[in-house]
């Protein structure tokens, strides 16, 4: 278990690092090909991170959690450096996204 969460927690921090750089790279022409093919790098290490979790739980349910708080990570985290303020609809549907993932956790896969 200490193993899985390890694994999915670098995921999430890749992801949302990824997230941030390709934002980054828009701010500037000159930034545009670091961060992007920084971000790809990123991609294709945390893709491996995704693989390792498929091998030691139920594939499901990992691509679930990794892919799902990754989604929630990297939106708080360009929220709140773009300093963008979500409209109501916009957090209805991220609460109804963590909910998801929180019944995804509670199920016994047969």
């Amino acid at each position: 278990m200490w193993q899985v969460s390890s694994i999915l927690a670098a995921f999430w921090l890749m992801q949302v690092t990824v997230m941030l750089l390709l934002h980054h790279g828009n701010t500037a022409p000159g930034r545009w090909w670091p961060c992007y093919l920084t971000a790809t790098g990123l991609g294709v290490l945390s893709t491996v991170a995704v693989m390792r979790v498929f091998m030691l739980m139920n594939a499901n349910l990992g691509q679930g959690l990794a892919v799902g708080i990754a989604y929630i990570l990297s939106q708080t985290a360009l929220i709140l450096v773009t300093r963008t303020r979500p409209s109501p609809p916009q957090l209805i549907g991220a609460g109804f996204t963590a909910l998801g993932l929180f019944l995804l956790a509670l199920g016994t896969p047969n």
